[in-house]
C-alpha cells in the first residue's frame, strides 16, 4: 500500500482573530489539487461554512467532520479519496487546569480503520498556555500511544509537541528529526493577529508518525512555500 498524506493546521479561526481565511481556504484547496494525496489530515478548521467550502472544492474526497449548527467540533477534517471500514470521532476529557478556550474548542482525534488493518488518526493536542499545563498535552499523547500499542497506526496533526519532548515522551512511533520547523518567524502570518501574544520561536510542532514495527519506508517534506497558514504544510509518501 502507498500512501500520500497532507498534514496541515489551518489555522481558520473566526475572524478577525485569524487572517484570510476565505483567501487561504482557495489556495489550501489549489495546493491539495496540486499535490494530489490520498488523505488530507487538516486541524483548526472551527466553522461549518469553512468545512463546506473544502468539500465543494475538492469533491473527489470524502469527508469526516462533526458539524453542529455552525461550528465543527475539535476543529478537525479529514479527507480521504481511499476507502474505509469504518471512522469515529473521539473527544480528549477535560482534565483538571483545562483552559476555557479549549474547552470550548473540544479538541479530540479522528479514528479511521482503512484496508489491511491499518488505523489513521487525526488529531490536535492540547495548546498549553501556561508551562505547567504542557502535563495535558503530554496526557493526550500517551492516551494516543495506549491505543496504538497493539495496532499498525499512522498518527498526523498538531501534537503541540516540541521534538524534545516527543522524544522523551515516544517510544510508539518512528520519528528521526531532520531540522525543519513547522511554525517559523519567517512565515507572515507568525506574528499576525493573536499569533504576536504566543509564537515566540521557530517550532516542530506538526508529524506525521508511523507505528514502529510496521514494514514502511516513509519521505517527508516540510513545504515553506506556498505559505497557506501559520503553520506549514507536511506532505509524508508512505509505503507500506
Amino acid at each position: 500500500m502507498k500512501l500520500k498524506i497532507f498534514n496541515l493546521n489551518c489555522w481558520l479561526l473566526p475572524p478577525p482573530i485569524s487572517a484570510e481565511n476565505n483567501k487561504r481556504i482557495e489556495e489550501i484547496i489549489s495546493l491539495v489539487n496540486h499535490t494530489r494525496p490520498d488523505v488530507i489530515m487538516l486541524q483548526e478548521v472551527w466553522l461549518n461554512k469553512y468545512v463546506n467550502k473544502f468539500k465543494n472544492g475538492l469533491q473527489n474526497y470524502s469527508f469526516i467532520a462533526t458539524e453542529g449548527k455552525s461550528f465543527n467540533k475539535s476543529g478537525l477534517l479529514t479527507g480521504l479519496k481511499i476507502p474505509y471500514s469504518s471512522h469515529k470521532i473521539n473527544f480528549f476529557n477535560h482534565v483538571k487546569g483545562y483552559n476555557v478556550i479549549e474547552k470550548i474548542a473540544s479538541k479530540g482525534y479522528h479514528l479511521i480503520h482503512i484496508s489491511k488493518d491499518i488505523y489513521l488518526i487525526n488529531t490536535h493536542l492540547y495548546a498549553p498556555i501556561k508551562s505547567s499545563n504542557r502535563k495535558i498535552t503530554k496526557l493526550q499523547f500517551n492516551l494516543l500511544k495506549k491505543f496504538s500499542k497493539d495496532k499498525k497506526v499512522i498518527l498526523a496533526g498538531d501534537l503541540n509537541l516540541e521534538e524534545k519532548d516527543l522524544s522523551q515522551l515516544n517510544n510508539t512511533f518512528n520519528y528521526k528529526s531532520h531540522g525543519i520547523y513547522t511554525s517559523v518567524q519567517s512565515n507572515k502570518y507568525h506574528k499576525t493577529r493573536l499569533n504576536k501574544l504566543s509564537h515566540e520561536k521557530n517550532k516542530k510542532l506538526d508529524y506525521v508518525l508511523v507505528k514502529e514495527k510496521m514494514k514502511y519506508t516513509v519521505r517527508e517534506k516540510v513545504l515553506k512555500s506556498p505559505v497557506v497558514s501559520d503553520h506549514l504544510t507536511i506532505i509524508t509518501n508512505i509505503k507500506i
